[in-house]
C-alpha cells in the first residue's frame, strides 16, 4: 500500500495525536489493552509502533520481567520512543527495530511473543499474506494478536469538509486503510487463527476553534495545499452553523488467537 506524505512524518503524527488526546474523551489505549489483555512478564511485539503510544504503557504493564520489540520505519519516531522510555524508566524492556512492515516477514528475528499489537499501522503493508504468515508463526501458544485501524466511516466529517472545499468526491468512499481493516485483515486472520473477533468504537473529536480544525487537517493525509483558502472558508461556515466542529474517529479492531492445542 502506498504511504501518504504524513504516514512516516513523526512531527505530524505528534501534532495529530496531541489534538486528538486534548479534544476527545475516548481512551484508545484503555480499549486496546482491555482487548489485548497484556500480563506481567509477557513478551510483546509492537508493529508500526510510531513514537510509542502503545509501547510505553505496554512496557509498564509487562513489568521488569516482560519485554517488547518495537518496529517502525521512521527513525525519528523510534528516537522519540527511546527518549521517552528512558524518562519513564522502561528503556531496558524495549528493543527497537527500524524496518518497513513488508520486511518483517523475512527480516525480523526473536519470538515467540505472547502479545502482538499493531495500532493504525498494519494496513500500510504492500503484501499482507507473508506478513500474516509470519505473525502466526511468531505468536506463542495461548498468545493474542490485535490490530486496529479505521472503519469505513472514519473521518467522514473531515472528508466532507475537504470535498466542500473542492476536493475529490471519491474521498467520501471507503479508503484503502478501511478496506484492509474491514475485509483484507479479517480474511487473512480467518485462514491462520483458530478464533477471530472484531470490535468497533466511535470517538467524537470536538473542535472548539476553527484554527484547530485547520491545524489538524494540515497534519493529515487529507491535506492539500491547493485547498487552503476554500477549506478555511468551509470550516468557518461549519462553525457559523453549529458553533463547533465534531469529527468522529470510527475504528475497528481484530483480535486473533491460535488454534487450541
Amino acid at each position: 500500500m502506498t504511504t501518504g506524505q504524513f504516514d512516516t512524518d513523526s512531527a505530524a503524527l505528534a501534532q495529530r495525536l496531541e489534538l486528538q488526546h486534548r479534544l476527545s474523551s475516548f481512551d484508545l489505549n484503555g480499549w486496546i489493552f482491555d482487548l489485548l489483555e497484556p500480563r506481567p512478564g509477557d513478551r510483546c511485539l509492537d508493529l508500526g509502533c510510531g513514537r510509542g503510544e502503545q509501547t510505553l504503557p505496554l512496557a509498564e504493564r509487562v513489568g521488569p520481567d516482560g519485554s517488547i520489540v518495537s518496529v517502525d520505519l521512521s527513525g525519528a519516531s523510534l528516537d522519540a520512543l527511546v527518549a521517552a522510555a528512558r524518562d519513564r524508566g522502561v528503556a531496558e524492556r524495549i528493543r527497537t527495530v527500524r524496518m518497513a512492515l513488508d520486511g518483517v516477514a523475512t527480516g525480523l528475528d526473536g519470538g515467540p511473543f505472547d502479545r502482538i499489537v499493531s495500532s493504525y499501522a498494519l494496513y500500510y503493508v504492500n503484501d499482507p499474506r507473508p506478513l500474516f504468515d509470519k505473525i502466526s508463526k511468531l505468536l506463542a501458544p495461548g498468545g493474542r494478536f490485535l490490530f486496529c485501524g479505521p472503519a469505513h466511516e472514519n473521518n467522514l466529517e473531515l472528508r466532507r469538509l475537504v470535498v466542500a472545499a473542492g476536493g475529490d468526491k471519491g474521498l467520501l468512499g471507503p479508503t484503502r486503510s478501511s478496506s484492509f481493516m474491514v475485509e483484507t485483515g479479517p480474511a487473512s486472520c480467518e485462514r491462520l487463527f483458530g478464533r477471530v473477533e472484531t470490535f468497533r468504537f466511535a470517538n467524537p473529536v470536538r473542535f472548539r476553534e476553527a484554527e484547530e480544525v485547520v491545524s489538524y487537517w494540515r497534519s493529515h493525509n487529507l491535506y492539500d495545499h491547493r485547498l487552503e483558502e476554500p477549506f478555511r472558508a468551509a470550516v468557518e461556515q461549519a462553525f457559523e452553523t453549529a458553533g463547533e466542529f465534531v469529527n468522529v474517529k470510527h475504528g475497528t479492531a481484530v483480535v486473533a488467537t491460535p488454534e487450541a492445542g
